[in-house]
């Protein structure tokens, strides 16, 4: 009894100890980068995402931002997204479509996507969300960009779940929301290892410079964390908390697409750097 008495103090000491981490991470006063707003290229790779797409364009066209550019890449849709975004393009210059009409066998789908849309983005500063997603109001470009500064090339945001009835959308909420205190807070202390793709903003340069996903082509998913935890430091990474700079997206409906979806999530981390691996180990091991 007294060893597993003196077990529970020890890992309830360690939550106590990373949940300050985190806290006092956010605590901390910032000061916010006072810079021109950089020109800015929006990039969503899609596939069969016709009623996202009709909700979405919209929201990212109304942004109240001066320059900024949305590329869709349509990979192989089968559904009405060409039609659709052939019609719209015609409509704003802003709006581009890349479409994906065969790709390597060796490369994932989305990485192929993205590439191509990366390397068609007109502006250096590149910011990526998905079609099941929605901004939380129109200066969303523009709460991200604040961090633009010149010495940035990472700038991290939050994408949270919308909120439904169910004990499966309040635990989806609850787990993003724990994810985000780490990836988040470890970012804010200067130890940045990983950032989603729902709200993720780098430099067309860097993403070129490093020969973009290069290194995990085949590997399912990693097209955000893996890529933030090879090229995020201390002194290149950003992050931005707040309301404007929110991006909500669709939960999973069922236990069976969310659990799913955490197996390609956590399929990925043991490709993150032996560091990230302990920071997040002691972490989980404790929790």
């Amino acid at each position: 009894m007294q060893v597993a008495f003196v077990v529970c103090l020890f890992i309830l000491a360690l939550q106590v100890i990373y949940i300050s981490f985190f806290l006092f991470a956010f605590l901390m006063k910032r000061k916010e980068p006072q810079r021109q707003p950089h020109a800015v290229s929006v990039v969503v790779c899609v596939h069969d995402e016709e009623s996202n797409l009709r909700q979405l364009v919209p929201l990212l066209l109304q942004q109240d931002h001066p320059h900024f550019e949305v590329i869709i890449v349509e990979d192989r849709c089968n559904d009405g997204t060409f039609d659709y975004l052939l019609e719209e393009t015609k409509k704003d210059s802003r709006l581009k479509m890349v479409r994906v009409v065969q790709k390597p066998d060796h490369i994932q789908g989305k990485k192929f996507g993205l590439t191509l849309g990366i390397k068609a983005a007109q502006y250096d500063w590149v910011l990526l969300t998905d079609a099941d997603c929605r901004p939380s109001g129109n200066d969303w470009i523009k709460g991200m960009s604040k961090n633009f500064t010149e010495e940035s090339q990472i700038v991290l945001g939050f994408s949270s779940y919308e909120h439904r009835p169910g004990l499966l959308n309040s635990f989806i909420r609850f787990e993003t929301l724990l994810t985000a205190l780490q990836y988040i807070g470890f970012a804010l202390w200067s130890k940045p290892y990983m950032g989603v793709g729902r709200n993720l903003a780098y430099r067309k340069s860097l993403f070129l410079d490093n020969k973009g996903f290069n290194n995990y082509l085949g590997v399912t998913g990693g097209d955000d964390d893996l890529f933030v935890n090879q090229h995020a430091n201390a002194t290149n990474t950003q992050v931005v908390v707040g309301k404007e700079a929110l991006v909500y997206s669709k939960p999973k409906d069922t236990w069976k697409e969310f659990y799913y979806q955490k197996l390609r999530h956590l399929a990925v981390g043991k490709y993150y750097r032996f560091s990230t691996k302990v920071m997040l180990s002691w972490f989980s091991l404790s929790w």
